[in-house]
């Protein structure tokens, strides 16, 4: 991509930013997404599949998060397809090739510990894609029906580790341990869902808290 392309498409993302308010909750989530996403450039891929420099990896992680954001307002936006075509787009992979979700999950895994949204306005704080689908409540679609969809055929590493500011690290089962320890959960989360993500982490892709890594 040249310097007038990246200029270009630059631009563009600048001009069409506001559209990002008709995804708003009425709330602060995507009123302060703009800035949030400001440096995402949404060409920026490699040639060549599996290997993803740091400008993609960065790229690839803010439109993963700006799409659950977005699907959690919108309806007839499909999380599981978003997500995947975000990937692939990214990856350079071909989508028609053979096993290509072993393949999705290669790229995947390999980045999987530098798949962290940001802060959005003090709403909700740092935190690794997977516990972001749960603060969302977008678990169903991001994580049940996209990430663990098929442990034989979609190989994720779902124990990826966050490094959080207080130096500690933290797994989804160390999150998800977290909040379902907490006696007024179903106040603000499907109990039920987490317990069963929590199960199928555990036991389809053998699941680990950080001190067991």
């Amino acid at each position: 991509m040249n310097k007038l392309e990246r200029f270009n498409i630059s631009e563009t993302m600048i001009s069409f930013s506001p559209k990002l308010l008709t995804h708003c909750l009425g709330i602060l989530l995507l009123c302060q997404a703009p800035s949030a996403y400001a440096q995402v450039e949404i060409g920026d891929t490699v040639q060549s599949p599996n290997y993803l420099t740091q400008r993609s990896i960065d790229s690839m992680k803010m439109k993963i998060c700006m799409a659950m954001n977005q699907g959690k307002s919108d309806a007839s936006i499909s999380i599981p397809k978003k997500i995947n075509s975000i990937i692939i787009a990214f990856s350079g992979l071909d989508p028609q090739s053979e096993d290509i979700n072993e393949k999705i999950a290669k790229v995947w895994n390999r980045y999987s510990d530098q798949m962290i949204c940001p802060t959005i306005n003090g709403v909700y704080p740092t935190q690794h894609i997977y516990k972001r689908a749960i603060e969302l409540k977008v678990e169903k679609g991001a994580l049940v029906d996209y990430f663990l969809k098929d442990a034989g055929n979609f190989p994720i590493n779902m124990n990826a580790v966050e490094n959080k500011p207080d130096g500690t690290q933290e797994t989804v089962l160390d999150y998800l341990d977290r909040i379902l320890a907490n006696p007024n959960v179903q106040n603000k989360y499907n109990a039920g869902q987490l317990i069963r993500v929590k199960k199928i982490i555990e036991r389809r892709f053998d699941g680990k808290r950080a001190r067991e890594l």
